[in-house]
């Protein structure tokens, strides 16, 4: 059986691997989530988060929303009210200080001292015991930036973020260059079926789904001209603006001329496209009308 189907898609990986780049071409850098080393500590609720504003509001500036794995929809998130207490190591290589509790959010420090010696000796930390383990992309979060769950099922889940959400080891970053137009690539039934069969290693059961850093980077990824790259970057941001305002809207529309954008871009033929997504909503004739039009 497998023989078999490593033949059925032999051509098809054959055809998008003639494609000169990939997502490590595109101006992008790819990082992990911010392991803590010490969740009850650094890992709050918002009665917590609340509790710790109350004794200064100073304390908000280190108060950041953070996102997880499983907060990540298609286009949207599912922010659960969870925040990261953000005592970073700073960035020496950039000039971008340690942040200082003591002298800074001294507020705090009864707080960070009621987690005991284990907290204060445990091995993952900075300058202090108040600080969290150095982080050389700490100033990534406050930027532009796609974030995705690291496993899901069935289909990847990215999310083009301008909110400054942070994210714990469950969903990772992509910073850099051609955001807009990478978060429609990446979304698409396409990469999604070419990560999924050519390039994740192996599966979880099923439909379980795993986005490793390595095995992103390897798969091709199509440049576009301008006009198809704006179309496809105007598609995914309605997308959002629909999920933002109803986390369970149809965006079916979207989605598919999506497809059929990238499709295109891979350069696939209908039969191709069949083979991808046998549950296509996209017609012959539609797909060929794209195909003598690069314009639509």
């Amino acid at each position: 059986m497998w023989n078999a189907e490593a033949i059925k898609y032999q051509p098809i990986k054959n055809k998008i691997e003639h494609i000169q780049t990939k997502l490590s071409d595109m101006g992008v850098e790819l990082d992990y989530g911010i392991l803590t080393g010490a969740n009850k500590a650094f890992i709050l609720d918002e009665a917590k988060a609340k509790s710790l504003i109350a004794l200064d509001p100073k304390n908000k500036e280190i108060i950041k929303p953070i996102i997880r794995g499983q907060d990540i929809g298609r286009y949207c998130i599912n922010f659960n009210h969870v925040y990261l207490l953000c005592a970073h190591n700073g960035v020496k290589k950039l000039g971008i200080p340690p942040v200082n509790i003591e002298k800074n959010y001294p507020t705090l420090i009864s707080y960070f001292n009621s987690f005991g010696d284990d907290f204060k000796n445990r091995g993952e930390q900075g300058d202090t015991f108040y600080n969290l383990r150095n982080c050389a992309y700490i100033m990534k979060y406050e930027q532009p930036k796609i974030i995705y769950a690291d496993i899901v099922q069935d289909k990847g889940k990215f999310y083009y973020d301008k909110e400054k959400y942070y994210t714990n080891d469950t969903a990772f970053l992509i910073s850099g260059y051609n955001l807009k137009y990478l978060v429609a690539i990446l979304n698409s039934s396409a990469f999604n079926f070419f990560y999924k069969k050519f390039y994740c290693g192996s599966s979880l059961g099923s439909k379980g789904l795993r986005f490793k850093r390595d095995f992103l980077l390897r798969v091709p990824v199509p440049d576009a001209i301008p006009t198809i790259k704006k179309k496809l970057e105007d598609l995914a941001m309605s997308a959002f603006s629909i999920r933002k305002v109803d986390k369970n809207a149809n965006i079916n529309v979207q989605e598919t001329r999506i497809d059929l954008l990238v499709y295109y871009l891979y350069g696939l033929t209908y039969d191709e496209v069949l083979i991808v997504d046998p549950q296509t909503p996209i017609t012959r004739e539609e797909y060929d009308k794209a195909s003598n039009d690069i314009d639509f």
